[in-house]
């Protein structure tokens, strides 16, 4: 895909690297089996990975979102449905939306403001996307309606090969042209989402907490994906990690409250790639994330039986060598030539990694006091995290997680939030080489909560919580390639006579000069020149040190 001879480069670029937001507006009606709404404690949603469709100029990223609706049934004499059934206690509604995002690339076709080009069908770019849950706020309208507002925001990114072509007027014999090639490193990009993936765990009669009456009924249920460790192979990423399940159960009996129990699962999968890397692609890392996209928990024979689906999504990031033409000039003919600065992005680094953090908030800053008890606790991270990769090969992830609790007064449930920070921090030695070469670093990450735990410590809730960090650091540079060339009329000697090839020349360089620079403003050929002077011909015709010590050339 390279062609240096005719000035073509080709290199992975971002036709579309884009955030928007959905805003989900949903009327949803309970099932006759579910209570009556009394009051709502708590609303959550979860977007799951969304489907990616490209076509038509338009690329479109689909998915759900299925929210988790906790809310207190209607007591004794308030049920106004006349039906008879259950009411009161705690319950918890799985209900589903759908959210659907459309983004049109910066460009298609034709020429970018750089001078490149997107060759191709849309088909063949490389997508990647994913999608958040935010600022999730339920209204109750009726006794089993409720409505359901949401925020869905949506990271889309489309990867075309931008072509950058050397435009070339006039003509010159062909033997006569000397060219200066050069080679830059940049990027490739794969990227596949798994097939969901179903797992099943049991919790016996003997790993529920003992006490209380009644049959154990599941309130609710919920579960987070945790990716651990990815490692590359040839058609996809290795992927290990657990999903993080919580339970939600109480007792039937009279006066009986509700308790959380949390498991994790072991997962192992292999995430396919939807492309395979380039011929001489050099793979540098891969990074690997995940959602639940359900979660079921039902009582059969005194156990708790659970099933989960999960979607694991992996990139991996490679490098392969691009190739430009630094200069050229003609030995035969004048030749001017116009230039055109081509970023270049290549990936140093792409790999998971993981911490726990801790922190806390005052009982009575949330508006509770010391006699509460803690239910339920989880964790969800916050968008926009500070993102900082520097000179030393430090690479930062900080932001902050919102950790919602539920807390029990003795006769009903509250929930409560606060926040706490976290920071993921690592050393790259590669970060560091790329800042001493004069690149840029610019880092990405995905990050996730895992599991949370808590505690009520001296008036004091606190939280420890599992962070899972997908990152990617790149180096950004430029490069100064030939854009245009244009080939005169025949060389002529100082006095505008036909040049003679006998003649020899003596020059003085200037300052700064190198083989290359003399060699073009006399139209002579640098390797005969560094051989007729003792110049070691190994060394680049451009480089300072082909002239170091040099008093004058003959030519």
């Amino acid at each position: 895909m390279n062609d240096t001879k005719n000035g073509r480069s080709v290199l992975e670029a971002a036709m579309l690297d884009r955030t928007t937001v959905c805003e989900l507006n949903d009327d949803f009606t309970l099932p006759d089996y579910m209570p009556q709404i009394g009051r709502v404690i708590s609303v959550e949603g979860c977007a799951a990975p969304p489907s990616r469709y490209v076509g038509a100029g338009v690329a479109e990223f689909a998915g759900a979102v299925r929210y988790r609706l906790l809310y207190e049934g209607l007591g004794e004499g308030e049920n106004t449905s006349g039906g008879g059934e259950k009411s009161g206690g705690t319950w918890c509604a799985e209900l589903v939306s759908e959210y659907d995002a459309q983004m049109k690339p910066d460009t298609t076709d034709g020429t970018a403001a750089d001078g490149g080009e997107f060759r191709g069908d849309l088909s063949d770019v490389v997508t990647v996307a994913e999608a958040a849950a935010e600022n999730v706020t339920a209204r109750v309208t009726a006794p089993r309606r409720v409505t359901i507002r949401c925020r869905v925001r949506v990271h889309g990114r489309m990867l075309g090969q931008k072509e950058y072509d050397c435009t070339v007027r006039g003509s010159a014999p062909e033997e006569g042209i000397r060219r200066l090639d050069g080679t830059a490193k940049t990027g490739v990009t794969v990227c596949g989402t798994s097939e969901p993936i179903t797992l099943h765990d049991t919790v016996t009669n003997d790993e529920i907490p003992a006490g209380g009456s009644g049959e154990i009924r599941v309130i609710g249920s919920r579960g987070e994906v945790f990716v651990s460790d990815v490692v590359n192979n040839a058609e996809g990423a290795d992927c290990r990690g657990e999903i993080c399940l919580s339970l939600l159960l109480c007792r039937e009996g009279e006066g009986e409250r509700p308790f959380r129990i949390t498991r994790k699962i072991p997962i192992t999968s292999t995430v396919a790639y939807d492309t395979a890397f380039p011929e001489g692609t050099q793979p540098v890392g891969v990074r690997a994330w995940g959602e639940c996209t359900s979660v079921t928990a039902a009582v059969e024979e005194n156990a708790v039986v659970c099933e989960a689906s999960a979607v694991l999504c992996a990139e991996a990031r490679g490098v392969r060598e691009m190739n430009y033409i630094r200069d050229v000039y003609s030995c035969d003919v004048t030749c001017e030539a116009a230039r055109r600065k081509i970023k270049i992005s290549r990936p140093v680094a792409c790999f998971n990694g993981n911490v726990t953090v801790s922190g806390g908030a005052d009982m009575k800053d949330l508006g509770g006091d010391g006699g509460m008890k803690l239910t339920d606790i989880r964790a969800a991270v916050m968008p926009d995290p500070a993102l900082t990769a520097d000179g030393e090969g430090n690479v930062t992830v900080s932001g902050k997680l919102k950790c919602t609790v539920l807390l029990e007064n003795g006769t009903e449930l509250e929930a409560k939030e606060f926040e706490i920070p976290y920071r993921y921090a690592a050393e790259v030695p590669e970060v560091r080489s790329a800042v001493r070469a004069g690149e840029l670093p610019v880092l990405s990450a995905r990050v996730t909560a895992g599991q949370c735990r808590g505690r009520i410590d001296a008036g004091r809730i606190g939280a420890d919580c599992e962070v899972s960090v997908a990152a990617a650091v790149t180096a950004e540079s430029e490069v100064s390639a030939m854009s245009e060339i244009s080939y005169g009329s025949a060389r002529r000697g100082a006095g505008g006579e036909p040049r003679c090839p006998a003649r020899l020349t003596v020059c003085y360089p200037a300052s700064g000069e190198t083989l290359w620079s003399v060699a073009k403003r006399y139209g002579a050929d640098a390797r005969t020149i560094a051989e007729d002077n003792g110049i070691d011909s190994a060394l680049a015709p451009d480089s300072a040190a082909t002239l170091s010590g040099v008093d004058f050339l003959i030519i």
